[in-house]
């Protein structure tokens, strides 16, 4: 089984206050933040990814994940994977951002995550645990997943 994820950048401006205001996030590293091969039944990964607000005012962010097969896996194979997989989101307040599903994970925490212009910066934990209840029919299967951050 093979997981592999990417960040990337999100910016949008806001042109409803003034030209000089701007939203955005940057988010590092931007690119394989996550890779394990060979998945097994209770085996865990984990990453840290820093994400900065860079923009001019304060803003809120949440966070998505976008997936799909790897070579070698059906669709329908894929969807079971992120059926199975979870993945708990933590910063080190400490608080959990999200835990559940990676199929589910869409547009949280709930009400976002604020970054200040006083905290800019903060490292966001993922960490994908394939639950022992998996079984082996799994296996073989891989899935390709992008986490993806949107400021608002």
């Amino acid at each position: 089984m093979k997981i592999m994820g990417f960040t990337f950048q999100a910016q949008s401006s806001s042109s409803d206050v003034s030209d000089s205001v701007s939203l955005e996030l940057t988010v590092s590293p931007e690119k394989e933040a996550i890779t394990k091969e060979n998945m097994t039944p209770g085996d865990s990964v984990s990453a840290t990814i820093n994400v900065a607000n860079t923009g001019t005012v304060d803003t809120f962010y949440f966070i998505s994940v976008d997936w799909s097969a790897a070579e070698s896996t059906t669709p329908a194979q894929a969807t079971r994977l992120a059926n199975e997989l979870e993945i708990t989101v933590t910063v080190p307040d400490p608080a959990t951002l999200y835990s559940g599903k990676m199929v589910d994970l869409i547009n949280q925490p709930p009400d976002g995550r604020l970054l200040t212009l006083e905290i800019i910066e903060e490292d966001v934990t993922f960490t994908i645990t394939l639950p022992e209840t998996a079984g082996t029919s799994l296996a073989g299967i891989g899935i390709i997943f992008d986490l993806i951050f949107i400021a608002t």
